[in-house]
């Protein structure tokens, strides 16, 4: 039986694999042959997210100047740990952070305003 990181690592594995199936189904229906004909772990290296339009971008096609000390620029860090040792394992969903913001930031900010512990 396997042990559960085995089989958390495999859930995810399978997560990137599907994503980039994806990736590589828009690719070709946009004509890009060079992009969808990249292997996993060539795509896996370079690939960045979905854009806003569900258009998937490599890292390069990302916008990367994000505001030094904002919620991004800290992800970004954590992303650029993880490509530069192979120890470490994570993904970091940056095309949630808009959600996130919109919908648990604003939330947690008014009711800290609302206790008057702002200070």
């Amino acid at each position: 039986m396997p042990k559960a990181d085995d089989t958390q690592q495999a859930e995810i594995r399978q997560i990137h694999l599907n994503t980039y199936a994806k990736a590589r189904e828009y690719w070709r229906r946009a004509g890009d042959m060079q992009k969808a004909n990249l292997t996993d772990a060539k795509i896996n290296m370079q690939f960045g997210a979905f854009d806003q339009d569900r258009i998937p971008r490599m890292k390069y096609e990302l916008v990367s100047n994000v505001p030094e000390g904002s919620l991004a620029h800290a992800i970004q860090n954590l992303n650029d740990l993880d490509d530069d040792d192979d120890d470490i394992d994570m993904f970091v969903d940056t095309s949630a952070l808009d959600d996130i913001l919109r919908d648990e930031f604003g939330d947690y900010i008014y009711r800290r305003m609302n206790r008057g512990d702002h200070d």
